[in-house]
């Protein structure tokens, strides 16, 4: 099973929205095909384990117990998780809060991965000019969007962290484009945007807790973040890497999960990857991302409940159909998922988007 389809899931599950019953199952094997005996999922990428336990998380399940393999163990070497560079211990921050994991003891490995080691590894990683890049000197808006994903649930907790957030905020919105954009590194006429970086800076601010359709260090010539990244999005479903070029798997995956954690932050409810409203079961019920419904919650409910409940359960059927679909396309390795998601109206991206769009008109008349 591949990388996008594993997003796609998460932004499925942090949306709302079901995945099919085959998901897990097809997942499972995917992890027991390359463990090895370290529970590492790939020989020098830590982010395999980081994104599978993200994932994993947003649906429910125990990811220290994927037929006996702790997918968390598989981070408690920091020499490990250091070989990507920056990405890797981003990644594992990420993946040990998403549920405020422990990660277990592990008396093998020379240098034991801890949060604080992480954190203190990502300060002296910032570069002069205030962001995060994997090489060089000049930061990436990408990288830096994704240290400030990390580093979120710290910014009032230590005041280090606080001051350099500060700092990369100030140099993300030097970084941003005239129309709202972003770019890989800095800004200007000779770079291009793409919309994977507008969408890492939009997870970023996010998680932040900073509305970037309202904080003026956001807002370029009247154009905002949300809107320069809607402005890849393509017609009939699917968002492009470029402008002015067709559907990107990737690109798309990005931006549905993206204006996801937006409007998770409108909505007051826990960030994209603060998965901690996540009820993690063991039980064949988990990856239904909704919570059990109490005992003899249905004789106690009206008439008109029950019709509400109906309709409901009737749509949820609909959406389970429609992830059913991207999961066999997935499991094809079909290119691209975007004709089976992204073009159902009221599910997926699409139905974003346009809650997007009536937000913006609904405001723009009051």
């Amino acid at each position: 099973m591949d990388a996008n389809s594993q997003w796609t899931a998460l932004g499925f599950a942090r949306g709302g929205k079901s995945v099919s019953e085959g998901f897990y199952p097809s997942m499972e094997e995917a992890i027991l095909a390359v463990v090895n005996e370290k529970e590492q999922l790939h020989r020098a990428k830590s982010s395999d384990n980081s994104r599978t336990i993200l994932v994993l998380t947003s649906l429910g399940y125990d990811v220290t117990d994927i037929r006996g393999h702790d997918l968390l163990k598989g981070l408690t070497d920091l020499d490990y998780v250091k070989k990507q560079g920056v990405n890797g211990p981003i990644w594992a921050l990420i993946a040990m809060d998403s549920h405020a994991y422990a990660l277990p003891e592990d008396s093998e490995v020379k240098d034991y991965t801890t949060r604080e080691k992480i954190l203190d590894y990502l300060l002296e990683c910032q570069l002069s000019d205030g962001g995060w890049a994997l090489s060089g000197d000049l930061s990436d808006s990408d990288m830096t969007g994704m240290c400030l994903q990390a580093l979120a649930p710290y910014y009032d907790k230590r005041a280090d962290v606080k001051a350099a957030v500060d700092r990369a905020l100030e140099t993300l919105s030097q970084m941003q484009n005239a129309d709202g954009s972003y770019s890989a590194f800095g800004s200007g006429d000779g770079l291009t945007p793409t919309s994977e970086s507008i969408s890492q800076v939009l997870v970023a601010l996010s998680a932040l807790g900073i509305d970037p359709e309202k904080d003026e260090r956001f807002i370029k010539n009247g154009h905002t973040v949300v809107e320069a990244l809607c402005a890849f999005f393509i017609d009939g479903g699917g968002f492009s890497h470029l402008k002015g070029y067709g559907v990107d798997g990737m690109a798309t995956e990005q931006a549905f999960y993206a204006l996801t954690a937006y409007f998770r932050m409108l909505d007051g409810k826990t960030s994209l990857y603060d998965m901690t409203d996540v009820p993690i079961r063991k039980s064949a019920a988990a990856g239904n991302t909704s919570l059990p419904a109490k005992e003899n919650e249905q004789d106690e409910t009206s008439s008109s409940d029950q019709e509400a409940v109906s309709a409901a359960d009737s749509a949820e059927e609909e959406n389970t159909e429609v992830a059913l679909a991207v999961t066999a396309a997935a499991e094809e390795k079909e290119e691209s998922l975007s004709p089976l998601l992204w073009g159902v109206p009221g599910v997926g991206l699409l139905g974003v988007l346009t809650y997007w769009l009536d937000k913006k008109h609904k405001a723009r008349k009051h």
